[in-house]
């Protein structure tokens, strides 16, 4: 069966680097907070009341809220200086992102509603201001338990 889908998420990302030349050392780690709106076409295989896989695909839509980086700078015989910076987020264009979104599943009845695992993935495709095609997939994991409204 076929049916529509919609989530509100609060998703933390991350990621670090690190880089060295002729000795001088620069490591740095980016962290940033959205909340996000998946708008999925939910594509379920199998017999109802029975364990079941899924397909989700659609579009989503984000808001960037706050984002942070910190880090170091070792430089020999000098030290190391540390940085622990908010990031500048700018207007609203440059917060509010959208890309497509795509995952797989399987539901497990359990109860009144089913448990859920999926593994999903986030291509970016810009913000308001620009559309900027990534060649980034961010993968999501989730565990979840679904209660059907009306009945099952």
């Amino acid at each position: 069966g076929v049916s529509f889908q919609t989530e509100l998420l609060y998703n933390r990302v991350g990621g670090g680097s690190r880089a060295e030349q002729s000795g001088i050392v620069v490591e740095g780690k980016a962290v940033g907070a959205e909340v996000q709106v998946p708008l999925l076409a939910n594509i379920k295989f199998g017999t109802p009341g029975a364990t079941r896989f899924f397909l989700n695909l659609g579009p989503y839509a984000g808001y960037t809220v706050s984002a942070k980086f910190t880090g170091s700078i070792t430089v020999p015989g000098q030290g190391t200086q540390r940085f622990d910076e908010a990031v500048e987020l700018g207007e609203f264009q440059d917060r509010f992102s959208y890309g497509a979104a795509a995952g797989l599943g399987v539901m497990i009845p359990a109860g009144p509603g089913n448990f859920t695992v999926e593994a999903r993935g986030l291509w970016p495709l810009g913000t308001l201001r620009r559309f900027e095609s990534s060649d980034v997939i961010v993968l999501q994991g989730s565990v979840g338990y679904l209660i059907p409204f009306g009945g099952r």
